[in-house]
């Protein structure tokens, strides 16, 4: 209970904490997706912002628990996703396929997933896979110049 007293007093000071200071939050909240998700926007920026080789290993850890701790309920944001996304941010480009896998499993087909997963599969030298998830992002978001750029040039490895 003491650690909802703390994160319903926090408010908008999220955005002035640093990234060690919210890896300790999500810790106290024994790795809650809920308050992950609401804090997502945040640890992204921190994440990209940091060049800590310790708050990016803290992170790398974390994230592993905050997925095992989620369970899927109506209404509810994608976990999975974000874990990737985070996973893709700091450069770990397998570990956040296996959690984009696991988004397409549980949530619907998104643009987003796709677009993230063909990246990976880029930073990983597997053009092939790329090529055909840049294509199915493609496929749900037709106007795509983005992805359609990605199309074009990974066309050309």
């Amino acid at each position: 209970m003491d650690f909802f007293n703390i994160y319903s007093n926090i408010g908008n000071q999220i955005k002035d904490s640093s990234l060690d200071a919210l890896i300790s939050l999500l810790r106290l909240s024994q790795y809650d997706p809920y308050i992950f998700n609401k804090w997502i926007d945040e640890l992204l920026k921190k994440a990209e912002k940091n060049k800590s080789l310790a708050s990016k290993n803290s992170l790398l850890h974390l994230l592993p628990k905050i997925a095992s701790n989620f369970y899927l309920m109506p209404e509810q944001s994608d976990t999975y996703y974000y874990v990737g996304l985070i996973f893709t941010r700091l450069n770990e480009y397998e570990k956040a396929l296996d959690y984009y896998q696991k988004s397409l499993h549980y949530f619907d087909k998104k643009y987003e997933t796709y677009r993230d997963m063909g990246i990976c599969y880029y930073y990983l030298n597997d053009f092939q896979k790329a090529l055909k998830t840049f294509e199915e992002a493609l496929s749900l978001r037709p106007d795509s110049t983005y992805i359609q750029e990605w199309i074009d040039y990974v066309k050309k490895k």
